[in-house]
């Protein structure tokens, strides 16, 4: 900072020397704030007519877009319209013949269910004419063995029948035995009966003529004695054929016993031979009726089985029946297709806005008036407080001393 205080001349020289060059500088800058001044506003010139040049290029290329846009637009559309179109008629088509084909294979389908119900009912019917078939073998077989076993049966019958003839034969010749040997016998008594009865008449009659004959003789205790001797050969006699008949008579008793014994054991043994036959026959019976309750189970088993065959038949016609169903297709409803496409709503198109020059500021003009003022400010606060008299020591400025005039030149 420069110090005007105790100043001396040489400095007071070189201040003025100062001032000079400033002076120098300030006309030195007012020329070329002039210039700066004269060369802003050529710039400015061609920049605005640059910028109408930009302007004017750029609408007439905003142009070019509009009609290239519009042009554009209309093409696309109608290829976008076109397209939608044609993808609408080749998918309408495609969707008809998916259509056709569904219906094709609801029909085949429908032909095959219809197919595999009749395969169902014919393997049912056969099932059941099998069943039908097996009973009816069944039923034969189940007469066969009735009458297999009735035969037997009669067999036995016959043949026991022939037995408990020939054990009734044999039994009535026991019995005619018996009484042809009780009639023997019965005779032989009879007979003995007769000839004791006889033999005693015979006796009897003798004693009576013995006694007779006694009777004619002496008189007297011979004669007596002769009676009796005669009575006592009678009565021997009588005693002797009556013990004789009874012997015989106890013999034939014995033998007739005897008779009746072994006829009883001959009748017992045709009895058990009958018993044997009627056991035979029951057991016989017992063994047919036996073979016809296990034949009848046998039935019953096998019907019942039959059954069940039928009813596993039925179930499995019906599981079938349901399998063939639930393969059987639905059949295909013809859906509505999509409509046909429209065009699209036009678009509204904008133009573009039209370009205007850039705005361009005025150059700032430089002020020659303010860069003189800034050069003289400076030397003017400068020789402000200068002390121009000659001691040179004195502090205080002089009241002769006045500033420099500067007017002539600014007013230049």
């Amino acid at each position: 900072m420069f110090n005007p205080k105790g100043s001396t001349l040489l400095d007071e020289q070189l201040a003025v020397s100062g001032l000079e060059l400033n002076i120098l500088g300030v006309i030195g800058n007012t020329i070329g704030a002039n210039k700066a001044n004269k060369q802003a506003k050529r710039n400015y010139k061609r920049a605005r007519k640059a910028a109408k040049k930009v302007a004017k290029l750029t609408n007439k290329q905003n142009d070019r877009l509009d009609k290239a846009d519009r042009q554009n637009y209309y093409r696309n559309r109608k290829f976008s319209h076109d397209s939608n179109l044609k993808t609408w008629r080749t998918g309408r088509q495609i969707h008809n013949f998916k259509t056709t084909q569904a219906l094709r294979q609801f029909e085949k389908s429908r032909d095959i269910f219809r197919e595999q119900q009749q395969l169902n009912k014919l393997g049912f019917k056969q099932g059941i004419a099998s069943e039908k078939q097996s009973l009816e073998d069944e039923f034969l077989k189940q007469q066969f063995d009735s009458e297999t076993a009735l035969s037997s049966l009669k067999e036995v019958y016959a043949e026991q029948s022939l037995n408990k003839k020939e054990q009734y034969v044999q039994l009535q010749g026991i019995r005619s035995q018996r009484n042809l040997g009780t009639a023997a016998i019965q005779n032989n008594v009879d007979q003995l009966m007769t000839q004791g009865s006889l033999a005693k008449e015979s006796a009897m009659v003798e004693g009576l003529m013995a006694e007779g004959e006694s009777s004619l003789g002496q008189a007297g205790k011979s004669r007596q004695k002769a009676k009796q001797s005669s009575r006592a050969n009678i009565q021997r006699s009588i005693i002797s054929l009556s013990s004789e008949l009874t012997g015989k008579r106890q013999a034939a008793g014995i033998e007739l016993a005897q008779l009746n014994a072994e006829s009883s054991l001959a009748e017992t043994g045709v009895g058990l031979n009958l018993q044997k036959i009627n056991n035979t026959i029951a057991n016989a019976e017992e063994e047919a009726d036996y073979n016809s309750r296990v034949s009848s189970a046998n039935m019953d088993s096998f019907l019942a089985q039959s059954k069940l065959n039928l009813e596993d038949l039925a179930l499995k016609k019906h599981y079938a029946d349901v399998n063939a169903k639930a393969s059987k297709m639905l059949k295909p409803r013809k859906l509505p297709y999509a409509s046909k496409p429209e065009m699209p709503p036009e678009r509204i198109l904008v133009r573009r806005m039209r370009a205007r020059p850039s705005h361009i500021p005025a150059p700032i003009q430089q002020s020659v008036f303010a860069a003189a003022m800034s050069g003289l400010a400076s030397d003017i606060s400068l020789f402000s407080g200068l002390n121009f008299s000659q001691g040179g020591g004195n502090d205080t400025p002089s009241p002769e001393s006045k500033p420099v005039d500067l007017g002539w030149w600014l007013n230049d």
